[in-house]
């Protein structure tokens, strides 16, 4: 399962020089035939030997893949990226226009992962509030308020989506509510001048 192998290697690659003892497991895996297993072999041993950029450059390279596997590990794998410059973050941002609803999830929550950091993402980002996968839709809403960007285009968009009676309408009021800003700022749907009190 896909989700259990990257909690496994996330883990791993957080403790970096500290997870050694696992080297002997993980080699093998670099070397193997499933891509997003080798992409994340290969960024667990960059960060046990402290070679962020060796990994940071394994990452990249994972964003351009033509794999869905590999683009989905890259993906997963970028809040992993010390210093996130903006071309970075724009080669991220790619993948929210990639065919697989997977990949653009895993791309979207790892920009929201990355905080105000991804911040050149959103212009992008706030697309993905209407794609047509709800779960990705989701995804969305919630990375624009851990980005923590306010601008016009964020603040309409997710006030639409909150404006549905569904798991994406709460998420995107709580995202707004990150933001500084009410939810709850909707026209009146009543007629002017009707009913009133």
């Amino acid at each position: 399962d896909f989700a259990v192998r990257l909690a496994a290697f996330r883990s791993l690659a957080e403790l970096g020089p500290a997870a050694a003892s696992t080297r002997a497991v993980i080699e093998p895996l670099a070397a193997g035939n499933y891509p997003d297993v080798v992409l994340w072999a290969k960024v667990t041993l960059a960060r046990m030997d402290v070679k962020d950029a060796d990994a940071a450059a394994v990452i990249r390279a994972g964003l351009e893949s033509r794999s869905a596997a590999e683009k989905l590990a890259a993906a997963s794998a970028f809040p992993l990226l010390a210093g996130t410059e903006p071309a970075d973050v724009q080669k991220l941002a790619t993948l929210f226009r990639d065919p697989s609803s997977r990949v653009r999830k895993a791309a979207v929550e790892a920009a929201g992962e990355c905080g105000p950091r991804a911040k050149a993402a959103v212009p992008d980002a706030v697309k993905l509030v209407r794609d047509s996968d709800s779960d990705v839709a989701l995804a969305a809403v919630v990375a624009l308020g851990r980005i923590g960007a306010s601008d016009a285009a964020v603040v309409s968009a997710l006030r639409q989506a909150a404006q549905r009676n569904t798991a994406l309408g709460q998420a995107a009021a709580s995202s707004l509510r990150r933001l500084g800003i009410p939810p709850d700022a909707t026209p009146d749907p009543r007629p002017k001048g009707k009913g009133k009190n």
